[in-house]
C-alpha cells in the first residue's frame, strides 16, 4: 500500500500561507464604510446641483419657466396670453427638488394652465394651483404644501388626497378614475360632481357628499364620518354601508352591483330603485324597502328587521328569508328568479 507522507514543516508552512492569503483577501474585499458611500453620494449630488445651477443661471434669474421645464424633459406649449400647457409635472429628481436648485416653485408654476399627463406634487413647495384648469391623468398631492386647488376643474385619472393639507376641493368638478380621500383633511367636496371609478372615503373628515352626483364604480362608506349622501344619484359598482353613520340614502336611485346594508344605521332607502347585484340586509335597521323595484342578484333578508317589501317587483336570483320576519307569502306578487328559502 502506498502512503503519501507530507513533511510536517511543509504542511505547517502551507497552512500558515493559506491563512495569510485568506487574511489578505478578506482585507482587500472588505466593504467600504457607510459614511464613505454616503459622502460620495452627497458629493455627486452637489456636483450635479451645481452644474444645473450653472446651466440654468439666466433662466433661474429671469424665472424662464419654459427653458427650465424643457431642460428637465417636460414639453411646453405657450398660448397667445402667455399661459403654459406642460406634458407632466414632478420634481426634477428623487435626490433634489426645484427649491434645492434655487428656484421659486410657486413662480415657476404660476403660468401653468393645463397638464396633459401625470402631476406628482410630492415634496412640492407649491401652495396654490392658481391658474391651472385641468390635469389629464393622475394627480398625487401627498406630502405637498398645497392648500388650495385654485381654478382646477378636472382630473382625468386618479386623485390621491391622503396626507395632504387640502381641506376643500374648491372648483374641482370631475375626477375621471379613482378618488382616494382616505386619511385626508378634506371636509368639503366643493363643486365635485362625478368620480369615474372607485371612491375611498375611509378615515377621512368628510361628512357630506355635497354636489357629488355619480360614482362610476365602488363606494365604501364603512369607517367614514359621512352621514349624508347629498345629491348622489348613482353608484356604478358595489356600495358598502355596513357600520356606516348614514341613516337615509336620500337622492340615490341606483347601485350597479352589490349593496351591503349589514349592521348599518340606514332606516330609509330614500329614492333607491335598483340594485344590480346582491343585496344584504343582515342585522340592518331597515323595515321597509320603500321605492326599491328590483334586485338583480340574491336578496338576503336573514336576521333583518324587514317586514314590508314596498314597491319591490323582482329579484333576479334567490330570496333568503331564514331567521327573518318575512314569509314566502310576502313574495306572491314578486318575480323571483331563483328559490325562496
Amino acid at each position: 500500500m502506498l502512503v503519501n507522507l507530507v513533511p510536517i514543516s511543509f504542511q505547517h508552512k502551507t497552512t500558515n500561507r493559506s491563512a495569510q492569503n485568506q487574511r489578505v483577501t478578506k482585507q482587500n474585499l472588505a466593504p467600504l464604510a457607510y459614511d464613505t458611500v454616503s459622502f460620495g453620494r452627497k458629493e455627486n449630488k452637489q456636483i450635479e446641483i451645481d452644474k444645473i445651477k450653472a446651466d440654468l443661471k439666466d433662466a433661474i434669474k429671469n424665472n424662464d419657466a419654459k427653458t427650465i421645464y424643457r431642460y428637465f424633459g417636460i414639453d411646453v406649449e405657450e398660448d397667445k396670453d402667455g399661459y403654459l400647457t406642460i406634458s407632466a409635472y414632478k420634481q426634477p429628481s428623487y435626490d433634489y427638488t426645484f427649491e434645492d436648485l434655487g428656484m421659486d416653485e410657486n413662480k415657476l408654476f404660476e403660468k401653468v394652465k393645463y397638464i396633459k399627463g401625470n402631476a406628482n406634487f410630492y415634496r412640492s413647495r407649491i401652495e396654490n394651483l392658481g391658474s391651472i384648469e385641468s390635469i389629464g391623468r393622475d394627480a398625487k398631492f401627498m406630502y405637498s404644501q398645497i392648500t388650495n386647488l385654485g381654478n382646477l376643474k378636472s382630473i382625468g385619472g386618479s386623485a390621491y388626497f391622503s396626507d395632504t393639507k387640502i381641506t376643500n376641493l374648491g372648483n374641482l368638478e370631475s375626477i375621471g378614475e379613482d378618488a382616494d380621500f382616505s386619511y385626508s383633511q378634506i371636509t368639503n367636496l366643493g363643486n365635485l360632481k362625478s368620480i369615474g371609478e372607485d371612491a375611498d372615503f375611509s378615515y377621512s373628515q368628510i361628512t357630506n357628499l355635497g354636489n357629488l352626483k355619480s360614482i362610476g364604480e365602488d363606494a365604501d362608506f364603512s369607517d367614514t364620518q359621512i352621514t349624508n349622501l347629498g345629491n348622489l344619484k348613482s353608484i356604478g359598482g358595489d356600495a358598502k354601508f355596513w357600520y356606516s353613520k348614514i341613516t337615509n340614502l336620500g337622492n340615490l336611485e341606483s347601485i350597479g352591483r352589490d349593496a351591503d346594508f349589514s349592521a348599518s344605521q340606514i332606516t330609509d332607502l330614500g329614492d333607491l330603485k335598483t340594485i344590480g347585484g346582491d343585496a344584504k340586509f343582515w342585522y340592518s335597521k331597515i323595515t321597509n324597502l320603500g321605492n326599491l323595484k328590483s334586485i338583480g342578484g340574491d336578496a338576503d333578508f336573514s336576521d333583518s328587521q324587514i317586514t314590508a317589501l314596498g314597491n319591490l317587483e323582482s329579484i333576479g336570483e334567490d330570496a333568503i328569508i331564514r331567521d327573518s320576519k318575512l314569509k314566502e307569502k310576502n313574495f306572491a306578487d314578486i318575480r323571483v328568479g331563483g328559490e325562496i328559502w
